[in-house]
């Protein structure tokens, strides 16, 4: 997740035009919060260094990622 942020920050900086129209505030507060991904042990998901995953085979949901994301979405405007 840092790793990705600083690519898009820095893709960002060097073609504005390609990048409008989204906010990278939501992978600057995943990153302040110390979610990295896998080398931190949580992202978007909780990564066990077993690598359990639950009974349907997949990673359990970061409640703190999830807050973090509830905390950017938007309501899309019907016309």
């Amino acid at each position: 997740m840092d790793v990705a942020t600083h690519v898009a920050t820095y893709m960002r900086s060097v073609h504005p035009e390609r990048f409008a129209g989204g906010s990278l505030q939501l992978m600057h507060d995943m990153v302040a919060a110390g979610f990295h991904g896998r080398k931190s042990g949580k992202g978007w998901f909780i990564y066990d260094k077993n690598d359990k995953k639950n009974k349907k085979g997949k990673r359990p949901m970061n409640p703190g990622a999830l807050e973090i994301l509830k905390k950017h979405s938007v309501t899309p405007k019907l016309k």
